[in-house]
C-alpha cells in the first residue's frame, strides 16, 4: 500500500510536470543513523555507506529565469554498523521513494552552471537485514524501520554541456529522514549525505 502511495504520487507529478530534461543520478550515500532501542537507550551506530539511484526529470524552465523544479524516484542503501550490549550489529536496508525539488541558478554560462537546491522527499522500506554477531533478522516487518520517512533536504548540481541535448552533471545533496508513523519504543530517524554523478537528456 505504501509503495502503491509513493509510486501513484510520483506519477501524478510527471503527468502535471512541463518537462523539458529527463535525468539519471547515482552515487554514494554516508548515512548516520539516530537510534533509540526500548529502554530509550541511544545505540552507538558507525556512518555506513551505500549506494543510491535517482531518476527524474526537471521543468522546462524559461531564458534567463533561474528557477526550474523536478520530481524523481529514488532508491537509497542506508547502512550503518554499530554495537548494543557488547553485541556487534549490521544494518543493510534498500528504501523506495520520490523526491521534489527546488533549483536557484547562482551560475548559468554557455555550458556551465551551478545551482542550490531545497527540496522534499518520502521513501519506504522495501529490503533490509539486521545482523547481530552470527543472528540475522529481517527489518522489513520491524516498526521502526517500516511506513514512510519523510524530511527535507538541501543540495548543490552543476551541469556541464556537452551539446544542447546533453549534460553532465556532479550533485551533492543532505536529507534528513524523520519516521511519520512509528509509535513504538524502539525510533530511528536518518540524515544522509551523497555525492552523485549523472547526466541529463532534453526531450522537448
Amino acid at each position: 500500500m505504501k509503495k502503491s502511495l509513493l509510486i501513484g504520487l510520483l506519477l501524478y507529478s510527471i503527468s502535471t510536470l512541463q518537462a523539458q530534461e529527463l535525468f539519471f543520478h547515482s552515487g554514494k550515500n554516508l548515512t548516520t543513523y539516530d537510534f533509540k532501542d526500548n529502554i530509550n537507550t541511544i545505540v552507538k551506530l558507525q556512518k555506513g555507506i551505500g549506494y543510491n539511484y535517482e531518476v527524474g526529470f526537471f521543468s522546462a524552465s524559461k531564458k534567463n529565469k533561474p528557477l526550474f523544479y523536478s520530481v524523481s524516484g529514488v532508491i537509497n542503501e542506508y547502512n550503518a554498523t554499530g554495537s548494543t550490549t557488547g553485541a556487534a550489529m549490521e544494518w543493510k536496508t534498500n528504501y523506495l521513494g520520490v523526491k521534489g525539488a527546488f533549483y536557484y541558478k547562482v551560475l548559468n554560462g554557455k555550458a556551465h552552471n551551478l545551482a542550490l537546491k531545497v527540496g522534499f522527499g518520502a521513501e519506504t522500506i522495501v529490503y533490509g537485514r539486521q545482523k547481530i554477531n552470527f543472528e540475522q533478522m529481517n527489518l522489513v516487518a520491524q516498526k521502526e524501520f517500516s511506513g514512510i520517512f519523510a524530511g527535507p533536504g538541501v543540495g548543490l548540481l552543476y551541469g556541464y554541456k556537452i551539446n544542447n541535448d546533453f549534460a553532465l552533471q556532479l550533485a551533492y545533496n543532505f536529507d534528513k529522514h524523520f519516521s511519520l508513523k512509528n509509535q513504538s519504543q524502539e525510533k530511528l530517524n536518518f540524515n544522509n549525505h551523497s555525492l552523485n554523478v549523472g547526466f541529463s537528456v532534453n526531450i522537448h
